[in-house]
């Protein structure tokens, strides 16, 4: 009897996972296009996926440029665009 409810139990527990759906990427932050990978605003610099910070090389991250933590900025071809003045 004992084994037929660890059975049980262990096949509830394997279909409960397998039905569960997977985690899905935020299509905002890192979409490739055309060599061009969007992200938003760390600091000073713009951040591409989780761990890639990349220095602005046109407009600034800060806050006082108009850029600031959060605002959209993007990566086209190697160079990363930011949404602040220089």
């Amino acid at each position: 009897m004992k084994f037929f409810y660890l059975f049980a139990g262990l096949l509830l527990g394997v279909t409960a996972t397998s039905a569960s759906p997977a985690a899905e990427l935020n299509a905002n932050l890192l979409s490739a296009r055309d060599g061009t990978y969007e992200g938003e605003c760390n600091g000073t610099k713009c951040k591409i996926g989780v761990f890639s910070n990349v220095k602005c090389d046109y407009g600034k991250c800060t806050r006082q440029s108009g850029g600031g933590d959060g605002k959209r900025c993007h990566v086209t071809d190697g160079k990363a665009y930011c949404p602040g003045k220089k």
